[in-house]
């Protein structure tokens, strides 16, 4: 079996939460390289709900991981 297909996170509501459960569902398939919320505590509470970092913006989060791929989701 191949080795779960990492992607990044852009943005940190609802739609966000979807795919951190698809993630969560298949760790198989997926893992979460990063997440990315402008407001600090937010982002604090995602890394320990998710345990996944949280970073404040896309380019701080491409830096520091090397997601296959990024799941756009803001409006």
């Amino acid at each position: 079996m191949s080795a779960p297909i990492p992607f990044g996170i852009v943005g940190n509501a609802w739609r966000a939460e979807f795919y951190l459960r698809i993630a969560q569902l298949c760790p198989d398939q997926f893992t979460v390289t990063g997440i990315t919320a402008r407001d600090e505590t937010r982002r604090a509470a995602l890394e320990q709900q998710w345990g996944i970092p949280a970073y404040p913006d896309a380019e701080t989060m491409l830096r520091h991981t090397s997601p296959a791929f990024v799941v756009t989701s803001v409006p």
